[in-house]
């Protein structure tokens, strides 16, 4: 039996990235349907409706959240399939190569919907989307699946010879002529070595999976780091128009008047929040360093940061899932046997 063909890696993270999303808002549907009917919830939906333009429609506490109840059901259905679609579109089911193309269909139009906080998430859901569809998944589902392949060309359409191939040596002197030998200035063309060349070690190269983890993780702690900054800076130096701000009358003092928090309370959380994601960021960019220049204090420190970025990112989605799939990028790619082997010699 032919050994399965290797995964792309673009189809690998894109699998990794739906399935960890799909799961993370699974868990965020059912713990939100658990408490289904609270009092915050009801506050939140009767100051939605207060708003234009639900107000002019005329619909009422009871309808509304019946209405967002079946969607919440409907949320269940679709993430819970997105998280299976995706670890079998991983083994090269093509109806689930299908499906989860129109899941990552739906969930950017749902995130694009959402405004300002869902435009990330639904650039990933697009891309997840387009990269299943690419020439290199397409050749691999197809041989997967035991499909014909065009094999890759290596020579010109025309089948014409290539000007710059070197003439191979006749093997016998043509009649009459004498045989060739070299002369003193020259060198035979194909001298027999005395001594063995030694070859280079396979090891010492970074491999890919390595380099797509440090990669990974430098990318994401650069962006959370610099949006942790920021809201940092809000929530310190500029702490005082940012209390004003949210005790304005308005949308923001509803949202804290339903949520049963003051203004200090939200500056204090922010402060805490933002910088748990600077030390993290720190740490997991110093980590990434280190995991490059194959240092094993640093493989230790990579990994642990990128689990307890996972339970962080539970507390701030749907923009937590990104990193949480991010980390699992990380521990999945330090986890494959060429990194290992790589990062085992260190």
């Amino acid at each position: 039996m032919a050994d399965r063909p290797p995964r792309p890696q673009a189809l690998t993270l894109t699998c990794i990235f739906v399935g960890v999303g799909s799961a993370l808002l699974l868990v965020n549907l059912v713990s939100t349907l658990s408490s289904w009917g609270s009092i915050e919830l009801q506050d939140a939906v009767r100051e939605a409706l207060a708003t234009e333009p639900l107000k002019e429609a005329g619909i009422g506490l009871d309808q509304a959240l019946d209405a967002l109840r079946y969607a919440a059901y409907v949320g269940v259905v679709l993430t819970a399939s997105g998280a299976v679609f995706a670890l079998y579109a991983a083994r090269g089911h093509r109806t689930s190569r299908i499906m989860l193309t129109i899941l990552c269909g739906l969930a950017f139009l749902v995130f694009a919907a959402i405004g300002l906080p869902g435009l990330l998430p639904a650039a990933f859901a697009g891309v997840c989307g387009w990269s299943l569809w690419t020439a290199e998944s397409r050749r691999w589902f197809d041989q997967v699946n035991g499909r014909a392949v065009p094999a890759l060309a290596t020579a010109t359409r025309t089948g014409a010879a290539d000007p710059f191939a070197a003439v191979p040596p006749s093997s016998t002197p043509e009649a009459g002529a004498p045989a060739a030998f070299p002369s003193d200035g020259e060198q035979s063309a194909t001298p027999a070595p005395s001594h063995p060349v030694p070859s280079r070690p396979a090891s010492a190269a970074r491999p890919r999976s390595v380099t797509v983890a440090v990669v990974t993780t430098v990318v994401s702690c650069a962006v959370v780091g610099f949006f942790g900054l920021i809201a940092l800076l809000v929530s310190t130096i500029g702490a005082d128009a940012y209390r004003s701000a949210l005790s304005e009358p308005g949308m923001a003092q509803d949202w804290l008047r339903s949520a049963g928090v003051d203004a200090d309370q939200v500056i204090g959380l922010l402060r805490l929040s933002s910088t748990v994601w600077l030390v993290l960021s720190a740490v997991g960019l110093a980590a990434a360093i280190a995991t490059a220049k194959r240092m094993s204090a640093g493989v230790v420190a990579l990994r642990i940061v990128a689990a307890l970025t996972v339970g962080v990112s539970v507390f701030f989605l749907p923009l937590g899932i990104v990193t949480a799939a991010a980390a699992v990028v990380v521990v999945v790619q330090l986890r494959r046997p060429d990194a290992r082997a790589w990062l085992a010699r260190a």
